[in-house]
């Protein structure tokens, strides 16, 4: 799909911006950014502020031990199969 849309100086600058500091193009800064737009949209700024710290910790390399994955299975009553 082809989209054509009018920005402002203030918006073509600062997508112009994150493509410079980020190494991406124009194109791609945008398509992320309506990414995260729509991800903020479907799950709400609370599960999407949750959701970006939860890929902050993945790619960290910080990931629940298995005493803290078991434990929250059992809060929740999930079975092994």
């Amino acid at each position: 799909m082809h989209l054509t849309i009018n920005l402002d100086n203030a918006q073509s600058s600062a997508i112009d911006s994150a493509a410079t500091k980020t190494g991406l193009t124009r194109e791609q800064v945008v398509l992320e950014a309506v990414d995260h737009l729509v991800l903020k949209r479907e799950f709400g700024a609370d599960g999407y502020a949750q959701l970006m710290a939860g890929i902050a910790d993945d790619e960290a390399g910080r990931y629940a031990s298995d005493d803290e994955v078991a434990a929250v299975f059992r809060k929740y009553g999930v079975r092994k199969r």
